[in-house]
């Protein structure tokens, strides 16, 4: 039988504006089976209008895979924070594109 170590989790939609369905749901579990085994298991799932993407973090009771998927958990972290300084780049370096074309002169 298992008992409920450890439980949380959360749901929300990337955006609030309508039309847009994207969410992010995570969980934490951790567990005890038989009042001798522990593990620890953790999930996110990334999803659109149409795909999900799930990314399992499941420990058991290893220490050592604890910090492999810290580093993993990490690593998304700082890979999404450096795609999102870039895409903000990207968007300036559009506009200053943009404000470098003449407006087109109005022929009567």
């Amino acid at each position: 039988m298992s008992d409920k170590v450890y439980k949380a989790g959360n749901k929300i939609f990337l955006s609030q504006k309508y039309g847009e369905y994207g969410a992010i749901c995570w969980e934490v579990r951790a567990s005890r089976y038989d009042d001798k085994d522990n593990y620890m298991t953790a999930n996110i799932r990334l999803q659109d209008c149409y795909r999900n993407i799930n990314l399992d973090f499941w420990v058991g009771d290893s220490e050592e895979r604890f910090e492999s998927r810290m580093d993993k958990l990490n690593t998304l972290i700082d890979e999404l924070t450096d795609m999102r300084r870039h895409m903000t780049n990207a968007f300036a370096s559009m506009e200053a594109a943009n404000k470098d074309i003449p407006e087109k002169l109005n022929e009567d």
